[in-house]
């Protein structure tokens, strides 16, 4: 690039870990696959667009403006370059969905459908070459990629699809950089011969600061009867598996059932609904003026399974027998969890509050068992027992834990605070 007497290349070996959707634009179960290796893709606009977006929520976009560009009057061009990236295999998973109308708690007629993602554990490597003209810019695109490189570290940095329910995230297996100063002539030579010698960076010793512009959820409790979220086999159900065999309730779950006691809270306090789109995002139906929310949440791996066997049968609701073939099995499963759920901070901090006071109570109620997850809950399936919740706020760790149906708080102020923001939303005339 014109001007430009630093460069650092850096490649990053990445691995998902979990399921990963990167759409090639056309229909919901297609995947950008290159046409000649027949690999998964990764194009370098996406990781562009999500480490842009990471950074804008870590306040720096002064920056980012400065370094991936800006269309602003100023319009200056890009100082990075990322490459397009290409999974060693292609290895294709399913998920069964429904579409809800969080408004009434049902399913959206004909709204069943089915996710196609690339399956965990596929590696990829994007390179990203950095231009500076001078010392300065050279630190602030140093300490930008370092930011980038901890946000994929801690599961901040998303990609493609669904990533707001678990999907896209990655683990780091190795960063290597390279660093040329063109104004030494060693350097400048190693570049244009191409020889390039890059040192292994220790990217587990770089500061986390990626909770800056989040807060962070963690509930731990076990499930107290059995649980199952439905993944159909040919004639019987069991509950729903990672490529692992890991026993899961999906992100997606997670974040329909905080989603669906969110708006059955305001209902019941008749206050406006406003704050669940902010949250959640609009639904995915709108094609106007669509979010995408701010709620990051993970796949729950289900810990120290065990199983049982419940058989069922379908009844005729219209002449109160069984129906033909109605006979069939659900293995549920049985254990301990723990929930992650990370909040993108709100430039106003009435909705920050709004927004943990409406997490929180969710959390409590789902610890007392008085909201069920996943399939067959009108049948005793799907209880919680909790044990503590945990809230990240800043430099705040605010601690709830669960005895005997009873909540103990170390920080009643600030649990009060949250809550009473939510009783000042404005009520429904």
């Amino acid at each position: 690039m014109k001007g430009s007497r630093f460069i650092n290349e850096y490649k990053i070996s990445l691995k998902n870990k979990t399921p990963l959707k990167i759409g090639n634009g056309k229909e919901e179960s297609d995947i950008l696959i290159d046409k000649n290796s027949q690999k998964p893709l990764i194009m370098g606009s996406s990781f562009a667009g999500a480490f842009k977006s990471y950074l804008l929520g870590m306040s720096e976009e002064k920056n980012v403006n400065l370094v991936f560009g800006s269309e602003s009057k100023d319009n200056t061009d890009s100082k990075i370059y990322i490459s397009d990236s290409y999974g060693n295999k292609l290895n294709l998973g399913s998920r069964p969905g429904i579409r809800r109308d969080y408004k009434y708690g049902t399913s959206i007629e004909g709204g069943k459908y089915d996710t196609t993602f690339i399956e965990m554990d596929t590696n990829f490597e994007v390179k990203i070459k950095c231009f500076a003209e001078n010392k300065k810019e050279n630190e602030i695109e140093e300490n930008l990629i370092n930011k980038i490189i901890v946000g994929i570290r801690e599961g901040k940095v998303r990609l493609g699809a669904n990533k707001m329910n678990g999907f896209g995230s990655f683990e780091i297996n190795n960063v290597e950089v390279a660093k040329f100063d063109l104004g030494n002539k060693a350097n400048a030579r190693d570049y244009i011969l191409n020889n390039k010698k890059y040192k292994t960076m220790d990217y587990t010793k770089l500061e986390n600061d990626s909770n800056k512009g989040y807060i962070s959820f963690k509930f731990y409790g076990e499930i107290v009867d059995s649980l199952i979220v439905k993944e159909n086999l040919i004639v019987d159900y069991e509950n729903m598996k990672n490529s692992f065999e890991q026993d899961i309730i999906p992100g997606s779950t997670i974040k329909g059932m905080l989603r669906q006691y969110n708006t059955i809270i305001l209902n019941t306090l008749n206050k406006e609904l406003f704050i669940i789109d902010k949250i959640y995002g609009s639904s995915p139906d709108m094609r106007t003026n669509h979010t995408i929310g701010r709620l990051l949440v993970h796949d729950v791996i289900i810990e120290n399974p065990k199983y049982c066997t419940y058989n069922r049968i379908k009844v005729d609701r219209f002449t109160g027998g069984v129906t033909t073939g109605g006979k069939f099995n659900e293995k549920r499963v049985k254990g301990s969890l723990g929930i992650n759920i990370s909040l993108k901070r709100f430039e106003n901090e009435d909705e920050n509050k709004i927004a943990i006071g409406m997490v929180l109570m969710t959390l409590r109620d789902l610890g007392l068992s008085k909201i069920t997850i996943g399939s067959s809950s009108s049948v005793g399936s799907g209880r919680i027992k909790g044990e503590h919740i945990e809230i990240i706020d800043k430099n705040k760790v605010i601690k709830v834990k669960f005895e005997n149906g009873m909540m103990k708080v170390n920080d009643n102020k600030y649990i009060s605070d949250v809550i009473s923001q939510i009783e000042k939303i404005k009520e429904v005339m």
